[in-house]
């Protein structure tokens, strides 16, 4: 009952705020990957296929996100995220969100988790968000990330990532991995299709160094 109201309630509050007159937008994709890895944890070794979907009104943003497990077969997880923008200055914007996290194969229960950061338009695309888990993952995460776009025949893109986890899901208190991310875009149409390799390097020993591959298929409409 109590996830029925938080979500009914932040659904009354985003279509409460939505702008009629303005622009939509969104997309469509699905990612094939060879493991499920976040915020340090491996939680599916082996390969997921992972759709989404995200839609637009202005500052506004609803999305769904799941990673589904190829073997063994099963839908490990199923998320639904509502974000606003809030421009700051000409380079520095604020997002705030919430997420409803599903487990349908559970290790934990479904849970919920508000978020806030910054991001600046300059250099290296810095950033900065806090996630609050108020439920099961009970704890605060913080990453910051940085990129760098560059343009070798395709364009490329360099993101960089780094987390501290103070005490969600059961963890203690430590940096959790530091990230980078080498991805390619291929645009064909409306359609985008971006390989990828990932890498952490662990920086406690409640994490271990890993990486994974991917290539998602996008629709921009």
């Amino acid at each position: 009952m109590r996830t029925l109201l938080i979500s009914f309630i932040s659904l009354l509050l985003l279509f409460g705020t939505i702008d009629l007159s303005a622009e939509v937008s969104g997309d469509v994709y699905v990612a094939g990957v060879s493991k499920y890895l976040w915020r340090g944890q491996n939680l599916f070794d082996g390969f997921a296929l992972q759709p989404g979907a995200d839609l637009n009104i202005g500052s506004i943003s609803l999305g769904f996100w799941g990673s589904y497990g190829v073997d063994p077969c099963n839908l490990n997880e199923a998320d639904i995220t509502v974000s606003y923008a809030v421009p700051i200055s000409a380079v520095m914007e604020m997002s705030l969100g919430y997420t409803f996290y599903t487990f349908p194969e559970p290790v934990y229960g479904d849970s919920h988790e508000a978020f806030a950061g910054l991001s600046f338009a300059c250099f290296l695309s810095p950033g900065i968000t806090f996630y609050y888990d108020f439920d099961d993952g009970d704890g605060l995460y913080t990453q910051m990330s940085a990129s760098y776009p560059f343009v070798l025949g395709l364009k490329f893109s360099l993101d960089g990532s780094l987390g501290f986890n103070a005490g969600q899901w059961g963890y203690d208190s430590s940096l959790t991995v530091f990230g980078l991310d080498l991805s390619a875009s291929i645009p064909i149409g409306p359609v985008e299709i971006t390989p990828s390799l990932f890498g952490q390097l662990s920086l406690d020993d409640q994490y271990e160094s890993n990486g994974f591959v991917s290539l998602s298929i996008l629709y921009n409409f």
